[in-house]
């Protein structure tokens, strides 16, 4: 009876270790299953949209004949959105061309963009890219800003992304970067949003229709004078060209405002193996600037009190003493370009840091005065640093509600300090006399600021003396209040000049 009980004992203990055993594996198997399905439902969230789009395009054929394009488009630009137009809060739409030749096989590309100056004077810029060589040409001068090679890299590819079927491509190529699942719903439409970054790792977001399935826009933030906004780039409804579906158009958008908004007026194989516009520049070309050819951020005493800062980052800038106090001459910053399709490249920079610094190690004194020339952004987007410093800002009247966007676009709560110049305003006296006047009339841009130290004979400009009719309109101004100058400096030139230079058609630098 013992050993039947001990044999029935063991009997069961053999069967519930079965059992406990038949349990963890298939605990464990479904544990396996139910991870296998949750990464091939991920993966299948993750390339849903992007599969989608490739098909509502034609395929993967049309990724793979995708190599040569040539597409024209034509529309409007608004400088206001950018901080760079006529008036510091009036819009200002002005005409836009844009020519794009793109051959992916020999990685070259160019994007011609003609509009108007404020002055109304045509401006006209080609950005090419040979390779792993990218320059930006001023068609109009033939003078050249040569990239280097990560510069290049970026430019080649926000030309690419222009093209969906070679915005589709990259993403296919790289798709382990490409992140989705999530949606967003906006003017009755919905939204596959999917994560991505450019080959630097720069992220930004890519939309795709649900109700198409086509790649509809990208997004990112970016600085711009009045603060970080979203830059959107939004393809408008795809229809029939001469390379397969292709957008109608786009907009770009700053923060919610329409910065471009272009049709497509041609879209088309590229006919030409050597188009002249992916040849290289002549080695003899001119640079556009020799300001970035100086030493970062030297200082030269060109007066007792009165130094003049070349390179700042890119720009040149001017301080003067007055009794206990220092007034510098522009508060300049730089901005990515504006309608970029993917972020490009950024030099955040804080060039007030720079100009405040470089007064405290020369002078031991404190910036009591930012007389930015006028409010672009290249000449106003920095006054933010200095009034954190506790700087005034002398400047038009028309700036008034710029200046305090700006400033509170910085972090700064408190109310800046501001006074306007209407006609003329003087600081200090005798020798270190400052008499800030305003040009009316300028064809570049409202409330120009002009910056003259009678004691020194020594003048400053911003964008007055780069410009053919605002040369001469401040020549004639000069004339007009018989101010003696002997050398005037200037924001984007590296060297001064006397105002003789300004009867010249092509102002140098």
């Amino acid at each position: 009876m013992e050993k039947s009980n001990s044999f029935s004992k063991s009997t069961s203990f053999v069967t519930a270790k079965k059992e406990f055993l038949t349990d963890f594996l298939l605990r464990k198997i479904l544990l396996l299953s139910f991870i296998c399905f949750f990464a091939f439902y991920i993966s299948a969230q993750t390339t849903a949209p992007l599969e989608r789009a490739i098909r509502a395009i034609g395929g993967e054929a049309s990724l793979e004949n995708a190599g040569s394009f040539s597409v024209a488009m034509v529309g409007m630009l608004d400088l206001k959105v950018s901080g760079q137009g006529f008036f510091a809060a009036k819009s200002q739409i002005q005409r836009r061309q844009e020519t794009l030749i793109i051959d992916e096989p020999s990685r070259r590309g160019a994007l011609r963009m003609e509009g108007i100056n404020s002055d109304g004077s045509p401006t006209i810029w080609r950005n090419t890219v040979i390779g792993d060589s990218g320059f930006q040409l001023n068609v109009k001068t033939g003078r050249i800003i040569r990239m280097d090679k990560l510069q290049t890299a970026a430019m080649y590819e926000g030309l690419r992304w222009r093209i969906p079927q070679l915005a589709l491509a990259d993403m296919k190529r790289r798709r382990a970067k490409l992140r989705c699942g999530e949606s967003r719903t906006a003017d009755r439409q919905i939204y596959d949003l999917c994560r991505f970054e450019t080959e630097t790792g720069l992220p930004f977001t890519v939309l795709f229709s649900r109700q198409t399935g086509q790649l509809a826009a990208y997004e990112y933030t970016a600085p711009t004078m009045l603060g970080t906004k979203l830059m959107r780039y939004e393809f408008k409804p795809y229809v029939s060209s001469g390379i397969g579906l292709f957008p109608s158009g786009y907009r770009f958008l700053v923060g919610g405002e329409i910065y471009a908004n272009l049709d497509l007026l041609d879209a088309r194989p590229a006919l030409s193996e050597k188009p002249p516009w992916l040849e290289p520049p002549p080695t003899e070309s001119k640079p556009v600037s020799l300001i970035a050819q100086q030493p970062f951020a030297s200082t030269e005493e060109v007066a007792p009190g009165v130094w003049f800062v070349r390179n700042v980052a890119g720009y040149n800038s001017m301080f003067a003493k007055i009794g206990d106090c220092v007034a510098v001459f522009d508060a300049p910053a730089s901005y990515s370009r504006f309608g970029e399709p993917v972020p490009p490249a950024t030099n955040l920079t804080d060039r007030s840091a720079i100009m405040i610094n470089k007064v405290r190690e020369i002078t031991g004194k404190k910036v009591c005065y930012i007389i930015p020339t006028h409010h672009h952004a290249d000449h106003f987007g920095g006054i933010g640093g200095f009034a954190r410093a506790g700087a005034t800002v002398i400047t038009a009247p028309q700036n008034e509600m710029l200046t305090r966007s700006v400033v509170k676009a910085a972090g700064i709560s408190a109310a800046p300090k501001i006074r306007f110049v209407r006609e003329k305003l003087t600081l200090g006296a005798g020798d270190e006399r400052i008499d800030i006047w305003i040009v009316k009339n300028d064809p570049h841009a409202e409330g120009m600021a002009f910056i003259h130290l009678p004691g020194r004979s020594i003048a400053f400009e911003g964008d007055l003396a780069d410009y053919f009719p605002s040369a001469r309109n401040l020549l004639n101004f000069i004339g007009q209040k018989d101010l003696k100058i002997e050398n005037l400096f200037k924001v984007h030139s590296a060297n001064p000049a006397s105002p003789v230079y300004l009867q010249w058609e092509e102002p140098f630098n």
